[in-house]
C-alpha cells in the first residue's frame, strides 16, 4: 500500500500516473486478495488430488497382489507396487513437513511408519502363502497385514483431505482456508479506516496465512 501522505493525490513521474484514491487502493487490495486466495486453493486442491490418485493406485495393485497365485506373477506385480509406495511415500513426505498441526504431523508420521514396515511384511506374508497354498495361519496373517495396510492408507488420506469418519470434524488450529477469510474479512473491513491501521497489523495477518501454505 502507498503511504498515507500521498493517497490524497495522484503522482506522476512524466509517464505513469500512480492512482491513489482510497477506492482504488481497496479495490486494488481485494483483488490482489482475491487471486492470491484462488491461486492457493487451488494449490492445494492439487496437491490433495495427487494423494488420493496415489493412494487409490496403491490399492489396486494391492488387489492384484492379493490374487496372484504364481511366484513369476507376484514379482512383477510387486515391483510395480513398490515403485507406487515410493511415490505414495514421496507426496505425503512433502506434506507431513507442510502441516502446522503437530498432532497431525506426529499421526501422519505414524500412519507411514506403518505403511513403510508393512510392505515388508506383506512381502514375507505373500511369500509364504505360495509356498504353503493351504496353510490357514499364513493366510489370516496375509490377510491382517493387508487389512493394516489399507487403515493406515485411510489414515494418510484422513490427515490430508482434513476429514473425518462419518462426517466428524476436528477442532484445531486455524486452516488455510479459514486464515484467508480471516485476512479477507479484515482488509474488506478497512474501508472507514484504512489510513488508520498500521501496515505492520496487514503484514502479521498476510504472514499467518503464508505460514499455513
Amino acid at each position: 500500500l502507498t503511504d498515507i501522505a500521498t493517497l490524497d493525490r495522484p503522482e506522476s513521474d512524466g509517464q505513469i500516473t500512480i492512482f491513489t484514491d482510497k477506492r482504488g487502493v481497496i479495490k486494488a487490495a481485494r483483488l490482489l486478495l482475491s487471486s492470491v486466495t484462488k491461486v492457493l486453493v487451488l494449490a492445494d486442491i492439487i496437491i490433495i488430488k495427487q494423494i488420493i490418485a496415489s493412494r487409490n493406485k496403491v490399492l489396486m495393485t494391492m488387489e492384484q497382489l492379493e490374487k496372484v497365485s504364481s511366484f513369476q506373477e507376484f514379482v512383477q506385480i510387486f515391483s510395480q507396487f513398490g515403485n507406487e509406495m515410493v511415490e505414495f511415500a514421496h507426496l505425503t513426505g512433502e506434506r507431513q513437513n507442510d502441516l502446522k498441526d503437530e498432532k497431525k504431523k506426529a499421526k501422519m508420521a505414524a500412519a507411514r511408519s506403518i505403511l513403510e514396515k508393512c510392505t515388508m511384511m506383506l512381502l514375507t506374508a505373500s511369500k509364504t502363502c505360495l509356498r504353503h497354498p493351504d496353510c490357514e495361519s499364513a493366510r489370516v496373517n496375509k490377510g491382517a497385514v493387508f487389512h493394516r495396510m489399507r487403515l493406515a492408507l485411510e489414515q494418510v488420506i484422513e490427515i490430508v483431505a482434513d476429514t473425518r469418519p462419518n462426517g466428524e470434524n476436528e477442532s484445531g488450529p486455524m486452516s488455510i482456508y479459514t486464515g484467508i477469510k480471516e485476512f479477507k474479512n479484515k482488509v474488506e473491513g478497512l474501508r472507514e479506516n484504512l489510513y488508520l491501521l498500521p501496515k505492520e497489523n496487514l503484514r502479521s495477518l498476510l504472514r499467518l496465512v503464508l505460514e499455513l501454505t
